[in-house]
């Protein structure tokens, strides 16, 4: 048996990822007082190790490779004929996701934020193997100058590295390492730092994959700057972990990395939300429908969540209490939509008018702009497209879609069936 060993599981993408690299997998939620029988049975031929056992197991192996002990934590066991052996291959996941998003921490200084924990432990000794120039942890605790939290005797501080406050942050760090669980679902809309305070920053790497696209990634999209999320990372590390399961098995060596773009791919076109935009009339809804139809994937309306949410319908609610307010509950059915995975939503025409809304739809979707020309566009129960209002809300809106949209898509014929094939070909389905 293989699986992912941790106290809660619920939001794990282990599953899916192993089991696409060609094995069965389990999640294995156990609590502390669980967590002792169940490693010593041993009933088990491999193990990934999360949150917050990666330390707890060490103490169960009867070997640490040298990279678990510099990090001074385990997120892999396997066995070999010595018995049960702890190892890191977080390590492994983050290098490549650095490499993969070219981001070059040689001769940089690198701002790791929670930078004691598991994982900015990983980042701080990845940073220093990749030669960062200097090395800044954000912490909001205040630790000793010549030793590390919760890591072995020997492992002194380097003269290159030092602590800092989150009220202190260096303005003039040059890659940011996020390893705080800050801007995570369920709490999307939060950032650990505001980017526009570092002039000279050039890479931001995000260890989050949950959503797709934090606000800090989406901050660092609009200024340039490269950028990287925690998802190639975790199946990075994911087939690093099913090597050490497989050695004896496998016909030769590397044929899991191998797997790790087609894995990461597929996963991503998977869980990423298609986000359909556009005027009101276009086809959204329908077009929907057929996408929900020929993916499985659930069909959500932000028109009919409104409606779920408020008992009445968008017009009902602009003609009674105006606009603004509706602008306003929409918002709200974008937040919660915007939380989830693997949906269709089609979005009210105006839902792009709010910057945050666009923000939000990023997070964990691809945005396909439904263009169809304004007098093809239907106007019944629509107050707002009524009386020649579509031609001029359309000339209002068409540089806002455009803008925004990370595909434009033409519906202009009487089947809407084209459009809707045109997106899956699009994403690969």
């Amino acid at each position: 048996m293989y699986g992912l060993l941790g106290e809660k599981l619920g939001h794990s993408y282990s599953k899916i990822i192993h089991e696409k690299l060609g094995y069965e997998y389990e999640l294995i939620e156990k609590r502390a007082d669980e967590l002792s029988s169940f490693i010593l049975d041993g009933n088990f031929d491999g193990l990934n190790v999360t949150i917050p056992y990666k330390k707890t197991v060490m103490q169960y192996c009867e070997h640490l490779t040298p990279l678990a002990q510099r990090i001074g934590a385990v997120n892999t066991l396997y066995f070999d004929t010595s018995g049960l052996i702890g190892t890191n291959t977080d390590y492994e996941g983050l290098r490549f996701n650095l490499e993969r998003a070219g981001i070059d921490l040689s001769g940089r200084k690198v701002l790791i934020l929670g930078g004691t924990g598991g994982a900015g432990s990983m980042a701080r000794i990845l940073s220093e193997d990749l030669g960062a120039r200097e090395i800044v942890i954000a912490s909001r605790g205040t630790y000793s100058q010549n030793k590390l939290p919760d890591t072995p005797t020997e492992d002194r501080i380097s003269s290159n590295i030092s602590f800092v406050a989150y009220d202190d942050l260096p303005q003039d760090a040059e890659i940011i390492i996020n390893a705080t669980p800050v801007g995570t679902y369920p709490n999307i809309t939060d950032s650990p730092a505001d980017l526009s305070d570092f002039d000279n920053c050039v890479g931001v790497c995000d260890l989050i994959y949950n959503p797709l696209r934090t606000e800090l990634l989406i901050q660092a999209k609009e200024l340039g700057i490269r950028y990287t999320n925690g998802l190639p990372m975790l199946v990075r590390q994911a087939a690093a972990a099913a090597e050490y399961f497989h050695k004896a098995t496998s016909a030769k060596a590397g044929i899991f990395l191998d797997r790790t773009e087609a894995v990461l791919s597929e996963l991503l076109n998977e869980t990423e939300n298609i986000v359909l935009i556009g005027m009101p009339g276009c086809g959204k809804s329908t077009i929907g429908k057929i996408l929900a139809k020929k993916t499985g994937r659930n069909l959500k309306d932000t028109d009919k969540t409104i409606r779920e949410m408020t008992g009445r319908t968008p017009a009902e609610i602009i003609t009674s209490y105006g606009e603004e307010e509706f602008r306003r509950i929409e918002s709200e059915a974008v937040l919660s939509l915007s939380r989830e995975h693997s949906l269709i939503i089609a979005t009210g025409g105006g839902v792009i008018m709010r910057e945050q809304n666009v923000r939000l739809l990023k997070q964990n979707g691809r945005i396909f702009f439904i263009d169809r020309d304004p007098d093809k566009l239907s106007t019944y129960n629509r107050p707002l497209s009524q009386n020649g209002g579509v031609f001029r809300i359309y000339r209002e809106r068409f540089p806002v879609y455009s803008a925004v949209s990370d595909e434009r898509v033409e519906n202009n014929g009487r089947s809407f069936a084209p459009c809707a094939d045109k997106i899956l070909r699009i994403i690969g389905t």
